[in-house]
């Protein structure tokens, strides 16, 4: 394993529940780095499995922390309060990273960097790959055009826990985050305050999609759905009041937030699924005020026209077709599998069309705010 020089600290936090199956794997994708980090912690978040016993295996190479069953965002807290890195990455015991990924992020870490994202490749429980990198990330965006982001959307597009590497400092910020529950809420939303955000569009690690991680999102629950609406308004809250408290300029979400009310086209589209979960049809004024709040937002017209389209087919359609429709539209795994046969079309044209649509609103509500 060859050395990278490097001014920056990187600590790997790991944190694992019941993921004895898993968890070998990604501690072996840090440890195989060509670059390695700083240091690596696992935290085991009261495993019930054999995760503990797996983990006694490398306790000569790594920082093994055994707590309570605490949740996802408590364990990595408890992880940063552990480490001694200048850069935070978060990676799941489920997810493993690609080869040279260390090396790749370190070089990013400068001190006017407060967030370095990537896209993860999506892969079975196997490890086989299932489907194209994403989030599909274009280009760097400043500060400012991110915080322009946030007031226009309430969120800017970003990549599951894996995909995101934080400056230490961010965590001074952060608070309680009972309301949360992963550690990638508000950390990259204050990212911006306090510096560059630098994106990498090479894929530098796999998501891993298997029947736990996978459940939740086709369920259908009213409960589900309207619990993520209040997390993203509360969210939004804390990051209002993290910017009151330390005088951070360019927030202005305050006018958007109004409980159940919010104004953006996220919390529209949940309220629209907990409907559809209780076997509702939502009314043609709620419609249309989520597919205005969408073109508001200025997603661009393929996004709008999936909004409509979306928004019409729920309007139009026997109400015994609904609830297929709201699993569709909240299962970024259902999307992929029609994403998989619009590629097969022979009409180039109509191929062309099609994967446009889908590609804007492909996995969008689930990176967006993941």
């Amino acid at each position: 394993m060859s050395m990278c020089r490097s001014d920056a600290k990187i600590s790997v936090i790991i944190t694992c529940y019941n993921y004895q199956d898993y968890v070998a794997q990604a501690i072996d994708s840090v440890l195989e780095q060509d670059c390695p980090p700083h240091e690596i912690i696992v935290v085991d978040d009261g495993s019930t499995d054999g995760s503990r016993d797996v983990l006694k295996g490398y306790a000569s190479r790594v920082k093994v922390i055994e707590i309570p069953n605490s949740g996802s965002a408590k364990a990595c807290l408890t992880g940063v309060a552990a480490s001694t890195g200048d850069f935070i990455h978060f990676l799941d015991a489920d997810d493993f990273l690609n080869p040279g990924a260390t090396r790749a992020i370190i070089e990013c870490c400068k001190p006017d960097v407060s967030k370095v994202q990537f896209s993860l490749i999506p892969v079975n429980a196997d490890g086989a790959v299932i489907g194209n990198p994403n989030p599909a990330f274009r280009n760097d965006a400043s500060p400012n055009e991110l915080i322009r982001q946030i007031n226009l959307r309430g969120a800017y597009l970003t990549p599951p826990t894996s995909g995101n590497v934080f400056n230490r400092k961010i965590f001074d910020y952060v608070g309680d985050l009972a309301y949360e529950r992963g550690i990638d809420g508000i950390t990259y939303l204050i990212a911006p305050f306090l510096g560059r955000v630098v994106t990498i569009r090479s894929p530098l690690a796999s998501y891993r999609v298997h029947d736990r991680n996978k459940s939740g999102f086709g369920i259908l629950s009213s409960n589900k759905f309207d619990a993520e609406a209040e997390r993203f308004i509360t969210r939004l809250d804390h990051l209002s009041e993290i910017c009151a408290t330390h005088h951070f300029s360019g927030l202005e979400v305050s006018a958007k937030l109004n409980g159940n009310d919010a104004q953006f086209s996220y919390v529209k589209e949940k309220r629209i699924l907990s409907q559809l979960a209780r076997s509702e049809r939502p009314s043609l004024g709620t419609l249309l005020s989520y597919v205005r709040a969408v073109r508001s937002e200025r997603f661009g017209l393929p996004r709008t026209l999936f909004a409509a389209a979306w928004a019409a087919s729920i309007a139009l359609m026997p109400m015994s077709n609904l609830r297929q429709i709201a699993v569709i539209r909240s299962n970024p795994w259902s999307r992929h599998a029609i994403w998989s046969w619009l590629k097969r079309l022979s009409d180039p044209r109509v191929q062309i069309t099609a994967l446009g649509l889908f590609e804007s609103a492909q996995w969008t509500s689930h990176f967006l705010v993941y």
